[in-house]
């Protein structure tokens, strides 16, 4: 592959070995049983660390965390706590990856339990195959002490779980075009040269309490601007903790809103070469609510009808045509010059 060719000559060598990045938000109550997980893992051939990031907690988060990994006795890994006073679980994330020193970055939620043989997989998997920028596994959804609505487990995949392959559960593979950011594996020889190209996220995912979302996968769709793939691996099995507040129809629809809003701006990277009229694009959306609102008003008195869901992924949609487009312009462009710069990058290989 060419561009891996610049990927090995451009950026400087990290130690082979996985950085588990941890970002809390008032995670007191959720990170003793991430951690006991993550005590259990079996992977003693494998050098590896783990990065807890403090994203502004306004509650004993990192005492209960130290105190929980000091009663394994672990003497490796270390758990390493650090700060980062920018709200938002993208600035989180890239503090975490800043302070990390491995070649494979693994971002585990302060809700995600991994199975014993999640790192030992992943290492396997990852030193096999060069070409993987960004790995995937299955999360399955657990929840609180409580029992779900009936109508809810088939909407659990708006909560980062399920099978990510093209070919369903047990078939590993190439993904289905993106991943989630739930126990997302980076390669960072290709994360690092995503960053000389000049790019930035634009979405900031979750802010304490408000609903944002679409940094995973905006970050999982630039990887594949330098050829990297994007995989999943089936042997990759954790255990994602649902609350009950996430259960409850008015978040479902609240969540689908800002997935629709991430959405707009997300289809700038399918869209860079294209010149957009904005009156016809927001007429168009605007056209496709009006049709719908009937249905999706009467469907909105039944928890659990993904019309509902859709109309509300549609009205972010129309939402953020309106009233942002001129920054949907300015991705576009932002993304013509990603694109450029990597094929720079490119040429001085071939």
């Amino acid at each position: 592959m060419i561009f891996y060719k610049a990927v090995q000559n451009s950026v400087k060598e990290y130690p082979i070995g996985i950085s588990v990045v941890i970002c809390c938000y008032n995670s007191e109550k959720r990170i003793q049983k991430t951690l006991e997980h993550l005590a259990l893992q079996k992977a003693n051939d494998v050098p590896w660390e783990i990065i807890l990031v403090d994203n502004n907690c306004k509650d004993h988060t990192v005492q209960v965390a130290t105190t929980t990994w000091e009663k394994f006795m672990i003497d490796f890994p270390v758990l390493k706590c650090v700060k980062e006073t920018k709200p938002g679980l993208s600035y989180a994330r890239e503090c975490g990856i800043n302070e990390s020193k491995f070649k494979y970055i693994l971002l585990c939620d302060d809700d995600n339990w991994l199975r014993e043989d999640y790192l030992i997989n992943a290492f396997h998997v990852l030193q096999s195959n060069e070409s993987i920028a960004a790995m995937g596994g299955c999360g399955e959804p657990v929840y609180d002490a409580f029992e779900p609505p009936s109508w809810f487990p088939p909407l659990a995949g708006l909560m980062a779980t399920g099978p990510q392959g093209k070919g369903g559960l047990d078939a590993d593979g190439e993904s289905k075009g993106c991943l989630y950011g739930a126990g997302l594996i980076l390669n960072r020889l290709y994360l690092e040269n995503l960053r000389k190209s000049g790019f930035v996220s634009t979405l900031m995912d979750r802010q304490g309490a408000k609903l944002s979302s679409g940094g995973d996968t905006e970050l999982t769709l630039a990887l594949q601007f330098l050829d990297g793939h994007l995989y999943y691996s089936s042997k990759l099995r954790f255990k994602h903790l649902i609350t009950k507040p996430r259960t409850e129809w008015a978040y479902l629809r609240r969540l689908s809103f800002s997935i629709g809003c991430s959405d707009f701006y997300l289809s700038s990277f399918f869209a860079s070469n294209k010149k957009y009229n904005w009156f016809l694009l927001v007429f168009t959306n605007f056209v496709v609510l009006v049709r719908s609102w009937r249905r999706a008003f009467i469907a909105s008195f039944e928890p659990g009808n993904k019309e509902v869901l859709i109309y509300e992924r549609m009205r972010g949609q129309f939402y953020e045509s309106f009233f942002h487009f001129r920054k949907f312009k300015e991705n576009i462009k932002r993304v013509q010059t990603v694109k450029q710069r990597i094929g720079e990058l490119n040429s001085l290989f071939r």
